[in-house]
């Protein structure tokens, strides 16, 4: 596994990681001095997804992973 810095946010760090096998994630940490609520802040991207998800769910081209 190995990580390295990605993009230059101004408020959150982002990092690439590649895990064994190849597969590359992008992870974020939240910068709690901007988002107190880090836990409400990943709640509510929950429920955007969902909601996305089933807007979408009739357009198999544009499929959404809550």
């Amino acid at each position: 596994m190995s990580f390295a810095r990605w993009g230059s946010g101004h408020i959150n760090d982002t990092f690439a990681v590649t895990l064994r096998g190849g597969r590359r994630v992008i992870l974020q940490r939240i910068n709690t001095d901007v988002f107190r609520d880090p836990e409400g802040v990943m709640a509510n991207i929950g429920r955007v997804t969902r909601h996305l998800a089933a807007k979408l769910a009739d357009r198999p081209r544009r499929p959404v992973s809550p």
